[in-house]
């Protein structure tokens, strides 16, 4: 599998971990985009997916720490982008 990531400190195995089993899930009202998000012991990954067709594709990937992750989705909850799915 050939994939490019805009943060190239992502770990594909750890995009794969989170595509086969994220631990929360969220849909972009706006992009119409998929969230993905996986804890990975002391951090997360945020995996931004695109469904193309009947195929589903990776936008981007990035790591964050539970307190950003916390802010950063309840920002998107609160103002009404992402709903959970």
């Amino acid at each position: 599998m050939h994939l490019f990531v805009r943060h190239p400190e992502v770990n594909v195995d750890d995009i794969n971990k989170c595509l086969s089993n994220p631990d929360e899930y969220y849909f972009d009202t706006v992009t119409r985009y998929y969230i993905l998000l996986k804890k990975l012991n002391s951090k997360w990954i945020c995996c931004v997916v695109e469904k193309l067709n009947e195929e589903y594709v990776v936008a981007t990937a990035w790591y964050m720490h539970d307190k950003k992750k916390n802010r950063y989705v309840t920002k998107k909850l609160t103002r009404g982008r992402w709903v959970i799915i």
